[in-house]
């Protein structure tokens, strides 16, 4: 259980930790929500280490050689997020009162006060997402890998949503196991925060899809010909373009055709389940498999369990 608690304030970042550590020291009695937050993080750090221990890390993912998914896979992929509709709502709700508690507009007790209203609910909220999610790819047979490639293929390289799109005054951070997140309180304006989250957030994609497309590059084409052919050089030229900015994103310039057309089908249900003000949670994982969060230093991917 040490080992858990411990994994919890890693994910929650320095900034959650800190809130909290001055919420306990005003207030006594929020001692209870500290432990109620701890109770709902090693909850969802648990369930995560058995969806790791089934269908491995973030970074043991390995996609098709030319990036392709069956309707199978995508059928399951938009299951999971129907499943999570409820716990998307939820966060979504919580996230303006906390961010009204480090309004720059209050100061002292008033803001101390409103973070203890909005802090521990919102942590025990993000724990429970994290949690739901867990649980509905445990069901439906995915891992954390799969997920987030397909989250991105989806939503950035087909539906061109923002990869720093979220709420207001969020910032994120992605370093060793878990990442962390904070409000900004400072005197600096959204503009600054939503860059700082964008920067974050597509710096932790880059990483991550520059390990997918190399895993895709390692493989032999089971097929030959043109098409073949032409899929291979689109790969190469997206790892290339991804190598040269620590910022591109894969596919945000335009999905190749014969990945956009399995996912047709889908597009309503898929465009109804984006969430921006969730955004920034989608890619945080409690333990993705790599110390420092760099491709360097992890560990390279195994052979996926039948993910596509």
């Amino acid at each position: 259980m040490a080992s858990a608690g411990k994994k919890w304030l890693i994910g929650c970042g320095i900034g959650c930790l800190a809130t909290v550590l001055i919420v306990v020291a005003l207030v006594g009695g929020a001692a209870l929500f500290f432990k109620d937050i701890v109770s709902s993080w090693n909850t969802a750090t648990e369930s995560e280490s058995e969806l790791i221990r089934v269908h491995g890390a973030v970074a043991d993912f390995r996609p098709a050689w030319d990036g392709s998914v069956t309707p199978e896979r995508i059928e399951i992929f938009v299951a999971v997020r129907d499943d999570l509709a409820e716990r998307r709502g939820e966060l979504a709700a919580a996230l303006p009162a906390a961010a009204a508690g480090v309004d720059t507009a209050a100061t002292g007790l008033e803001k101390a006060w409103r973070v203890l209203r909005a802090g521990p609910r919102l942590g025990t909220l993000l724990a429970d997402f994290l949690a739901a999610r867990t649980a509905a790819l445990l069901e439906r047979g995915m891992g954390l890998g799969e997920y987030a490639y397909l989250y991105s293929l989806v939503y950035i390289g087909w539906l061109g949503q923002e990869p720093g799109a979220g709420p207001e005054h969020v910032e994120m951070s992605f370093g060793g196991r878990g990442g962390g997140i904070h409000y900004e309180s400072d005197d600096s304006d959204e503009r600054q925060s939503r860059s700082r989250r964008q920067r974050a957030v597509r710096r932790r994609l880059n990483e991550l899809q520059q390990r997918w497309f190399a895993a895709m590059l390692a493989q032999t084409p089971p097929e030959s010909g043109p098409g073949a052919d032409a899929r291979r050089a689109l790969v190469a030229a997206e790892a290339e373009r991804l190598a040269g900015s620590t910022t591109a994103v894969a596919w945000e310039q335009g999905l190749p055709e014969h990945l956009a057309a399995v996912l047709q089908p889908w597009r309503d249900r898929l465009d109804d389940a984006w969430c921006a003000s969730c955004n920034p949670f989608e890619l945080m994982f409690l333990d993705d498999g790599a110390e420092d969060g760099t491709a360097e230093d992890a560990e390279e991917p195994r052979e996926r369990r039948e993910a596509i």
